[in-house]
């Protein structure tokens, strides 16, 4: 059973509608619950489930869907590590912050969370370049990509140019489709 205080268990029904329950509660030795236990408070939170919880947005569950969320709880908790999910979690709140709640690839649409990789081309080039977030800056860092490597991509993917992309502050973006 873990220890950690940011252990959690969930469970997703169908897509969007997920079960979670929080194991840890911040604290090194604020976990006390055994491993069958904690299962069986994810598939009661799952039986509990219903039209009515939630705001209307509950489902009634299958007699399979809580023993499926049952084995699923036992099987996280025994192969999670939950201090490196809690890492990266606290990683992507980090770039999150620093660029001020994501990118915004066009100014017409919503910011995006930070991404992990950007493949882009390189201004009027016909190269494409990998922009990365720096691992302890989180500072944008660019990398020159192989062309054998992109070979596919390049010949699938024309690079954007005024021909086939509108001009952005930074770079292209695609055309709306009419």
């Amino acid at each position: 059973m873990p220890r950690s205080p940011h252990a959690y268990i969930s469970y997703e029904t169908e897509h969007g509608h997920i079960h979670f329950v929080p194991l840890g509660d911040g604290t090194p030795n604020g976990f006390i619950l055994e491993t069958e236990e904690a299962a069986e408070l994810l598939a009661e939170a799952v039986a509990g489930c219903n039209e009515l919880k939630a705001g209307g947005r509950g489902r009634t569950h299958t007699h399979e869907q809580i023993e499926s969320a049952y084995m699923s709880a036992i099987h996280q908790l025994n192969t999670t590590d939950f201090e490196e999910e809690w890492r990266v979690e606290e990683w992507k709140r980090f770039l999150h912050r620093k660029w001020n709640g994501g990118v915004r690839v066009h100014p017409q649409q919503k910011m995006r969370p930070v991404p992990e990789a950007i493949i882009m081309p390189v201004d009027g080039a016909n190269d494409w370049q990998l922009m990365m977030p720096d691992k302890k800056t989180g500072d944008p860092v660019l990398y020159p990509l192989n062309k054998r490597f992109l070979k596919d991509i390049a010949e699938s993917i024309p690079a954007p140019n005024s021909s086939n992309s509108v001009k952005a502050d930074v770079g292209f973006y695609s055309k709306e489709k009419k």
